[in-house]
């Protein structure tokens, strides 16, 4: 695994249904999917919190810490076909029927997923979006790790990374001057309090010079 790992991921994150499919999940539908999202995501929390005190160290090249990415790989491929599996029968998961821990578990499995699937699945989730199923915030996260992994700046400011020396460091950003204002679009926070929350979090200073290019 790369040593670049996101520090916002670690903290911490629909379309209308296919032609003759109901309109809402059956009560039973509804609680399995639920439950499974739930699960899903309680397993992507976990295996991540075992990446803090190596997020703190900057250890990134020792044993121990392959052997957790190792082990977050396998969980995230699993979670992923399972979201796959949920979108076929049912659509994006709705988070006004699913519950909004069983949404942002959803969220949170494919902003973990390989750049592919990122893409494939970000049309449907900016419909969600529109439609009020799922939130900005999440879209702007989406966005911006899929323009990073194609190496573009980001656009919101949300991704931060820990290079091989372990300095956590804001990704390069596009028009920073007027980033804010596009945060505050999507009911973001302002990036200084953004910024200052994850430091509060893990414990070390990020270095914020890609705002000030």
């Amino acid at each position: 695994m790369n040593a670049r790992v996101c520090i916002a991921t670690l903290l911490s994150l629909v379309i209308a249904f296919a032609s003759g499919t109901s309109c809402c999940f059956a009560a039973e539908a509804q609680a399995d999917v639920k439950g499974k999202l739930t699960e899903m995501g309680i397993a992507d929390q976990a295996i991540r919190k075992k990446l803090g005190p190596f997020l703190v160290s900057g250890k990134f090249q020792t044993e121990e810490f392959k052997d957790v990415a190792k082990e977050m790989a396998a969980i995230d491929a699993r979670n992923l076909a399972e979201l796959k599996q949920i979108i076929n029968l049912h659509g994006w998961p709705d988070a006004r029927i699913v519950g909004v821990d069983a949404g942002n578990s959803a969220f949170l499995i494919l902003q973990h997923s390989p750049l592919t699937a990122q893409k494939e699945y970000l049309p449907m989730f900016r419909e969600a979006v529109s439609a009020g199923k799922a939130r900005g915030v999440d879209l702007a996260m989406l966005e911006d790790r899929i323009l990073n992994g194609d190496g573009k700046p980001q656009r919101f400011g949300t991704q931060v990374s820990a290079g091989p020396d372990g300095k956590p460091r804001v990704n390069p950003v596009e028009d920073p001057k007027n980033l804010d204002s596009r945060r505050k679009a999507l009911g973001m926070p302002p990036i200084k309090e953004y910024l200052d929350r994850l430091e509060a979090d893990i414990g070390r200073s990020i270095d914020r010079s890609a705002l000030t290019d």
